[in-house]
């Protein structure tokens, strides 16, 4: 087992402070101020072991093990984002009916193609749904 973890806090400073490039930059992103920026990095640098960005007077730049964490928190974060629109989307079931009267010739153009996507909504029993589309020929 891992003596000394990294958390998700962690990663958002090293994210933080990889797009900013300053300690300040990366205070204003996450609400806090470039001191407690520094003192969590210099902790969590501590902690690990390893130095993860290079400083300089123009700012911090990423060491190698600084760019592998701030890939992981990328990634992290792309799949927070997806689990929490897929999480989001699980309530959201179309229910009732939608009425549509057109002409053939912009049923066939333009609104066939559109009304397609509705073929793919999944049945529920308690949330039942129906299309019904009248076309005149016009």
């Amino acid at each position: 087992m891992n003596e000394h973890p990294i958390r998700w806090d962690d990663l958002q400073i090293v994210a933080a402070v990889a797009e900013a490039g300053t300690l300040s930059g990366a205070g204003k992103k996450l609400g806090i101020s470039h001191a407690t920026v520094f003192r969590r990095l210099n902790s969590m640098e501590e902690r690990l072991g390893v130095e993860l960005f290079e400083r300089s007077r123009s700012g911090y730049s990423p060491s190698p093990a600084g760019e592998d964490l701030f890939a992981v928190a990328q990634r992290m974060s792309r799949d927070i984002t997806n689990v929490e629109r897929r999480l989001a989307g699980q309530d959201l079931k179309l229910s009732g009916s939608i009425r549509v009267t057109t002409t053939d010739t912009l049923f066939t153009g333009l609104l066939a193609p559109m009304f397609q996507q509705f073929l793919h909504i999944p049945a529920h029993r308690d949330h039942p749904f129906r299309l019904n589309v009248t076309a005149c020929s016009g």
